[in-house]
């Protein structure tokens, strides 16, 4: 079915102004911090791009994690055991200068920052991959690479600005939100899962039923899988065409809102 179309959701602040503030609270030197061992491997020169890493431990207690990066990926996986130290891995590309980080731990939340290049050159990127306890929140903001979650049971909050999100394996509450990427929530049981992308497609698999799921994209496709319900489904297109599969039910206590302005929406039953 068809219905009108809806304004879109209510955002922060502009990315422009984030991003200006990514650089005043990213720039200086690297914080040193008494819990963070580093090793420096060596440095690659490819053409007139040079790569090069940086991985470090932290052995004090992490309950959560927030990582800022102005243009590269950031992979979060969750370790086998549930205790152990953090393991990071920086990776660092840049033409001139190599780009300037920083991290800390305080009160359980380590803090990972990398400095916009863009005032300087725009060959500089810095990349995180990060092995965490699985019981770690993570809040993960890039402006231009794809994010990856594997495997946590806090809360996972996301946000790129043209790169693809996945999460996978996740029991937390879920918030994903691109401004051009897709975005995959794969065997994933949560209570709450609020997806978004500007022009992508959008896919949610759910092992458990949930409380609520809002799922939307400008223009791609949105797919919603779920377990038996019933739900309580308001799904609209305004450009495709709009199927749902699962048991209906408008009193419900189950939600699923699922929006697109141009493709297919599909709500249906896990397979």
């Amino acid at each position: 079915m068809t219905g009108s179309r809806t304004a879109a959701p209510a955002h922060q602040a502009p990315r422009s102004g984030r991003r200006a503030a990514t650089v005043r609270r990213a720039a200086g030197a690297v914080l040193v911090c008494a819990a963070l061992a580093a090793v420096v491997t060596g440095c690659q020169v490819t053409d007139d791009t040079r790569t090069s890493e940086r991985t470090y431990m932290v052995d004090g207690k992490v309950t959560a994690i927030s990582a800022v990066t102005d243009g590269g990926d950031i992979d979060i996986v969750a370790a086998d055991e549930d205790g152990g130290p953090v393991r990071v891995t920086e990776h660092y590309r840049y033409a001139d200068r190599k780009p300037k980080t920083e991290h800390h731990l305080k009160d359980g939340v380590l803090t990972l920052k990398a400095e916009d290049c863009a005032p300087v050159t725009d060959s500089c990127e810095v990349g995180y991959e990060v092995r965490v306890p699985r019981t770690l929140a993570v809040t993960l903001r890039t402006d231009g690479g794809n994010i990856q979650v594997r495997g946590t049971t806090g809360a996972v909050q996301t946000d790129t600005a043209g790169g693809n999100i996945q999460v996978r394996d996740t029991t937390g509450t879920v918030q994903a939100d691109t401004d051009g990427g897709n975005v995959s929530v794969e065997n994933v049981s949560t209570k709450k899962a609020t997806v978004r992308s500007g022009g992508g497609n959008v896919i949610v698999r759910l092992t458990d039923a949930p409380d609520l799921v809002d799922a939307s994209t400008g223009g791609g496709n949105v797919q919603v899988s779920l377990p038996k319900g019933p739900y309580a489904v308001d799904a609209r297109t305004e450009g495709g065409e709009s199927s749902v599969t699962v048991p209906s039910d408008a009193g419900s206590s189950h939600k699923v809102k699922v929006r697109s302005d141009g493709g297919d929406v599909i709500v249906g039953s896990a397979s």
